[in-house]
């Protein structure tokens, strides 16, 4: 798997983005495309609608490993595997109204940093390939990266949870209708190497958060900052939950 640090490292080295007229134009194009997505929403309910898997929307891997992940517990609803087939589910809820991301991606640090506590330094940040926002930064010295991006495909969260899910993590539905992912590996698995932690929430609306921390200031690091990521689990449920990324 390419390396998405890297990838987005050389791809951006040279370049100068208008970075606030990238995010201005993805947001005109994201809600056009949304009520879009709204109208087809309402032609085919009732009919069946294929779910096509694609590939990760994230990341969630800026480690690379041949070994699988091992999913983290603790989602707060029901599990699914990413591998299982969804079950039919009755009639599909209305689509909720997509909210307007109010977050440039210079602005991503800060707002986690608001969120819960910590020293931030920015790496580098750039708009999403999906109207949304991706940062890179250091949280107390520790390597950490923020994905706000939109669905790959129009459909329902936990059906994007799965498709975009690496082998061996899981998938929970929320109460809301949206869902979560967690996991965790160690890379190399032997001891002393770096450890990455990240946890996912896809919206009824639409969006996929993502917040992955490392227990070094770079990925694949053999100097660990500490023994485990220092952003935990119910931190990074905070920050994907805050109300601070939309308007």
């Amino acid at each position: 798997m390419t390396d998405p640090h890297q990838y987005f490292t050389e791809a951006t080295a040279t370049l100068e983005p208008d970075v606030q007229g990238l995010v201005a134009g993805g947001l005109r194009r994201g809600r056009a495309r949304r009520r879009r997505r709204q109208v087809l929403t309402t032609l085919a309910s009732g009919g069946a609608v294929a779910v096509l898997a694609l590939a990760s929307v994230g990341v969630p891997q800026l480690l690379r490993s041949e070994a699988p992940v091992q999913p983290a517990g603790g989602g707060g609803g029901a599990t699914e595997s990413a591998q299982e087939e969804p079950t039919p589910s009755g009639v599909a809820p209305e689509p909720a109204q997509p909210r307007t991301l109010a977050v440039t991606p210079g602005q991503v640090p800060g707002v986690v940093a608001d969120v819960i506590g910590g020293d931030v330094e920015t790496v580098m940040a750039y708009p999403g390939d999906r109207d949304g926002v991706v940062a890179h930064f250091r949280w107390d010295g520790a390597y950490t990266t923020v994905f706000v991006d939109g669905f790959l495909e129009d459909r329902a969260p936990l059906a994007e949870c799965r498709a975009t899910a690496a082998q061996g993590m899981q998938c929970s539905s929320l109460p809301d209708g949206s869902a979560e992912r967690q996991w965790q590996e160690q890379q190399p698995a032997a001891d002393g190497g770096t450890t990455g932690r990240g946890l996912s929430l896809f919206t009824v609306d639409g969006w996929a958060l993502e917040v992955i921390s490392y227990n070094a200031a770079e990925p694949k690091s053999s100097v660990q900052t500490s023994p485990e990521p220092p952003i935990s689990f119910d931190q990074m449920r905070q920050v994907v939950t805050s109300d601070a990324w939309f308007a």
